[in-house]
This record gives C-alpha cells, structure tokens and sequence, in this order.
C-alpha cells in the first residue's frame, strides 16, 4: 500500500510545471513548496525518492547548474538528504556522524566553513553557493527541497 498524506496538511511540493531533470539514472526535482525537512522527506518519498544526495563533485556541479542556477534567486538555500547520525561528534563533517536519507553512503560532503558546528542541529540544508550547513528541523525553518529518485528502465508495458 502506497503512503499517503493529508493533503490538507501537507502541500504538494511536486509543480507540474517545474519537470524533473535527470543525471546519472536518477531524476531530481526542486519542489515548489516550502516545507521543513522532515515534511520534505515524507514528500519525497510518497513520490518514490527522497531528498536529494550528493554522491560526488559531479552530481553537486549537476545539481548547482540544473536546479540551483536556474531557480529563484531569492531563495536563498534548500534541503537535501544529509541527516546527523544518532551517536556523532558536533564538528565531524564525515560518514561516522551523517547518513543520507536514501542509504547512500556518506563519502562525499561539501561543508560551508565552520560547518558542521552543533551537536542539535540534525538535517542539512545547501546554499546558492553549493556549501552546507547543519541545521535543526524547526517549523518555522521552512526551505524548498531537492528530491532524487532512480530512474526505472523498464515501464509497465515494457514489462507486459
């Protein structure tokens, strides 16, 4: 049974008219609704992804030129998947105290300086510039979301 959402809750953050780009067989989608990070999640996964990791130099240039480039240049930062591990040091930026929603490892990470810089602040945010900051999940700390999903290669009637 697929999850579902209260949509009166809960906004669609998934635009028709924003499409989803696609790298490296998997697609990305900037949301059009400002959500907090744990809502971004729950979003992107009733669309079948999560928000976004950033596995390499390659797929954060991706990112920076697709998405970031091309959007509102009032917004001025956006939630990807980085999420602090339970037991982790304030100030390790490494896979031994982030994860990645969608299970990837942790190998790559991008940190603005001074970053990560609190025990509290659990979720991850990027700015215009590509770096990252650690941040807390708070109601009123609303962003729009980078989604990513894989790309399926075979469609139902292919499968038929």
């Amino acid at each position: 049974m697929e999850p579902t959402l209260n949509p009166t809750e809960i906004p669609s953050a998934l635009p028709t008219e924003r499409p989803s780009v696609m790298y490296n067989g998997h697609y990305y989608h900037l949301t059009n609704a400002r959500l907090t990070w744990t809502e971004h999640e729950r979003e992107a996964n009733v669309w079948g992804g999560h928000l976004a990791s950033i596995l390499d130099q390659g797929e954060l240039d991706f990112i920076m030129k697709a998405i970031i480039n091309v959007s509102d240049p009032n917004e001025g930062s956006f939630f990807i998947g980085g999420m602090r591990r339970n037991e982790s040091e304030a100030r390790d930026k490494t896979g031994d105290s982030w994860r990645w929603s969608d299970g990837n490892t942790w190998d790559f990470y991008n940190w603005n300086e001074w970053e990560p810089n609190s025990i509290d602040e659990k979720m991850v945010e990027m700015y215009r510039d590509g770096k990252w900051n650690d941040m807390r999940d708070y109601s009123w700390r609303k962003r729009l979301g980078i989604y990513k999903k894989v790309r399926n290669l075979f469609s139902i009637q292919e499968i038929c």
